[in-house]
């Protein structure tokens, strides 16, 4: 199909991510965000972890980021949040903590193998965070649009370590196959 101007139109005249205080926030002039507004789901992280980050400012996530390990509660965050801030950290060059995100205690998992939902007392398995596994750890092996050295993809074969961007550089060997780039 040919391109469609109203869409671009559409995204010339999209508002840019709200900052204050040299950090991202939820709307505009919230106020207590940090104190009465920082539980569920870290969505201040979400245009560079699910997202491609476009119209992020990355030194501005960074800071961000930062915050949110500071003060968002991790009791308060469901299962599929881990997967979002270890997609976040691995944009940011962070694998030791993208991989950490993953590995957290809270990111947990039934006596069956799916995952469970985060919540204490929750017995039934939560799909939105076996799908966020898996699109992270896809991520992290083959890389994304803006990942050191390009998506994997355009880099060569996949193998081991230089290949899976989103992984640390030691104690890791990773290999996979059949994998397409994040955007």
């Amino acid at each position: 199909m040919a391109r469609e101007p109203y869409w671009d139109e559409v995204l010339d005249g999209l508002a840019p991510l709200p900052v204050e205080d040299g950090v991202y926030v939820l709307y505009e002039g919230v106020t207590d965000m940090w104190t009465e507004y920082n539980t569920n789901h870290p969505d201040p992280v979400a245009p560079f972890g699910m997202l491609p980050g476009d119209g992020v400012d990355v030194e501005t996530m960074r800071a961000t980021t930062q915050k949110v390990r500071e003060t968002w509660p991790v009791a308060d965050l469901y299962s599929w949040d881990f997967p979002l801030l270890a997609m976040n950290a691995a944009r940011l060059g962070d694998p030791d903590s993208a991989v950490e995100y993953l590995l957290h205690e809270r990111f947990g998992f039934t006596g069956t193998g799916l995952p469970a939902s985060g919540k204490s007392g929750v017995p039934s398995p939560y799909f939105p965070a076996a799908g966020g596994l898996l699109y992270a750890v896809a991520m992290m092996c083959a890389g994304w649009r803006d990942s050191p050295g390009g998506p994997a993809g355009e880099r060569g074969r996949p193998g081991p370590r230089g290949v899976a961007p989103g992984f640390p550089d030691q104690g890791w060997t990773v290999c996979w196959e059949g994998l397409t780039p994040a955007l």
